[in-house]
């Protein structure tokens, strides 16, 4: 069961960015995010490598948790992004906005975000 994201995308909206628990909605840990950041890029790079999955965990401490996590990294551009649509939404619609999982909200967002989008001014 999915609960409400927009608390934690109002939150990353002024703070910058976190992980974000992908079943629940729920912000994670500073102390988890931070790992996250820190490892993430590392993990990434020896996957890309071809590097297996228990071969990383073996040479990265900390691997293990970061890599199954069940959490999404939000940004402050894309949870505004969120927050703006959410906000412009009658109380109906907000709520099927907000009972989504977050990254099918965030992919709806970015659909919403194009269509809406003003054409770029033409120069004379």
């Amino acid at each position: 069961m999915t609960t409400s994201w927009i608390a934690a995308a109002r939150w990353v909206k002024e703070h910058g960015y976190c992980l974000v628990h992908i079943p629940t909605g729920n912000k994670v840990t500073t102390k988890k995010t931070k790992l996250y950041i820190d490892i993430g890029d590392e993990i990434e790079a020896l996957q890309a490598e071809g590097y297996s999955d228990q071969h990383i965990t073996e040479i990265i401490p900390g691997a293990k948790r970061v890599m199954k996590t069940d959490c999404v990294m939000l940004d402050s551009f894309t949870a505004g992004m969120l927050c703006s649509i959410y906000d412009a939404l009658n109380e109906q619609n907000r709520a099927k906005f907000d009972g989504m999982p977050i990254l099918k909200a965030v992919n709806v967002g970015w659909k919403l975000y194009e269509k809406c989008k003003a054409p770029a001014a033409t120069a004379g």
